[in-house]
């Protein structure tokens, strides 16, 4: 008989949020808590090119593992999380908690359902990040309205984002509303320092409820009525996107300006770019609000520069982004006119 102890399983927490809530800054806080811990853990994202994790705590890069300092990996799982959690298990060591982080617009009751079908894990938290600056207003949005409360209406705890910048009185409105829409979930603001790995380990497996409940977008006072959720639009019919590489600097303030304008119909775009210096950035639009942030390098090619564009397809100018890539000399990828 073998005296082998037997694997423990890998807890799973979902992270899931709309476009720009803020996961992906939570993703690189969780790890370098991590890492101050020394705890192995692992993340698993839809595309390298969506999440940016930061250069700092990637060692090196093998197929479609990122390395990371401390024992923990990022993998990307694409359509095929089973499996990718599967190849995690058979890792040695395998680690102790995976953080699975959603795409923008996915369900991520959906997401942690599939995760449960994988051999060797348990189900922990379903987790959301609502922006405090624009969850109520995109709630209501009728494009992506219904989308963002379903979302709600399958979180176990929702991390209010960008919480340090805006006013008190803006985050009592946002408690109170988020209670009524989300009534099963917990409430909590990110930047208090919550840890997912910490919190979440003597919970109950999430619920996930087989027809979540959630709210209609439209109502911010009072408690809003309740109905039965039908499956949502799949988010290709909602959105589309273009990315584009760039194998030369570029001008990073005209690329900003460009970014902002209007007739673009962007609701969220994001890249690593260098300018003629040498210097890599990396550019955030969400909400309408731009960021800047200087990229050290991370043994990535800096003739990779990439820059990819989303939006609702109601509203996106694909001939405007398109012109936008040819003006700053990006070449799209895998698309045509």
């Amino acid at each position: 008989m073998s005296t082998d102890e037997p694997k423990s399983a890998m807890r799973i927490t979902v992270i899931g949020g709309y476009l720009g809530a803020g996961k992906t800054t939570l993703v690189n806080r969780w790890l370098r808590q991590a890492q101050a811990d020394g705890r192995r853990i692992a993340v698993l994202v839809n595309d390298f090119g969506e999440i940016g994790i930061d250069a700092d705590l990637i060692l090196a890069q093998r197929d479609d593992v990122l390395e990371l300092a401390g024992g923990c990996v990022c993998c990307s799982f694409g359509s095929d999380l089973i499996g990718a959690l599967a190849r995690l298990g058979q890792r040695d060591p395998a680690p102790g908690e995976v953080l699975i982080e959603t795409s923008g617009v996915a369900l991520p009751g959906a997401v942690a359902r599939s995760a449960k079908l994988a051999p060797g894990v348990s189900l922990g938290a379903v987790l959301l990040a609502a922006d405090a600056l624009t969850i109520i207003e995109r709630a209501q949005d009728r494009y992506v309205g219904d989308t963002i409360t379903r979302q709600l209406g399958q979180a176990d705890r929702i991390l209010i984002t960008r919480d340090d910048v805006a006013s008190p009185e803006r985050l009592a409105q946002v408690r109170d509303w988020l209670a009524g829409v989300a009534p099963q979930a917990q409430i909590d603001p990110a930047a208090g320092g919550f840890d997912p790995f910490r919190t979440v380990a003597g919970d109950a497996p999430a619920r996930l409820p087989a027809r979540p409940l959630v709210a209609p977008p439209g109502r911010v006072r009072g408690r809003p009525r309740r109905f039965a959720a039908m499956s949502p639009p799949r988010a290709e019919q909602l959105f589309e996107s273009l990315s584009a590489r760039f194998d030369r600097p570029v001008d990073i303030n005209e690329v900003l300006r460009s970014l902002l304008d209007p007739a673009l119909g962007l609701e969220r775009a994001k890249g690593i770019l260098s300018d003629p210096q040498g210097q890599l950035w990396v550019i955030q639009l969400a909400g309408g609000r731009l960021s800047l942030t200087a990229h050290e390098y991370g043994g990535r090619d800096p003739q990779l520069d990439r820059l990819v564009c989303i939006g609702l397809r109601a509203r996106f100018n694909r001939p405007a982004v398109f012109a936008l890539f040819e003006r700053h000399g990006g070449s799209p990828i895998g698309q045509s006119r």
